[in-house]
């Protein structure tokens, strides 16, 4: 229980389901802490503790993982914020890039219709119709033939 307690030596952490049955534990809900020089099952290096309920064992192995895995944890889990943080900053700038080119465009869009507006040629006019408003409005008197 000292090497436990004081965390000494580097233990891996092995829960099963219903393995332990040569060791007859008083439940089923059985985890053990194996160092890693100890390689023969029977050795006495090895710590097997049992729990009264799944609940208990989930308790003991998410705080004997804390315990022995904890630095790392802290470590990888600062690593993962770091990396969001990156990742919100990359999307934050493109989104304001996007917004901005989407404001670029509509403000170009309404400075051109402004300007064309202004300096605006009237379109121009159909030639076909020029010419039979000429005709119909001319002084000469055209004679239609009858066939």
């Amino acid at each position: 229980m000292v090497k436990l307690i004081n965390l000494d030596v580097d233990f891996k952490l092995y829960v099963g389901n219903g393995c332990w049955k040569m060791f007859n534990p008083p439940t089923p809900y059985v985890f053990a802490l194996k160092p890693y020089t100890a390689q023969d099952p029977s050795s006495i290096n090895i710590i097997f503790m049992a729990t009264v309920d799944e609940k208990s064992l989930h308790m003991w192995i998410t705080r004997l993982r804390l315990a022995l895995y904890g630095k790392q944890i802290y470590v990888d889990y600062g690593e993962a914020c770091a990396r969001t943080e990156s990742m919100m900053s990359i999307w934050d700038r493109q989104r304001e890039e996007a917004s901005r080119s989407s404001e670029d465009y509509s403000t170009m869009k309404k400075q051109e219709l402004a300007r064309n507006r202004h300096t605006s040629v009237p379109p121009p006019r159909n030639e076909s119709r020029i010419a039979l408003s000429a005709a119909l409005h001319s002084p000469r008197t055209v004679q239609w033939q009858h066939s």
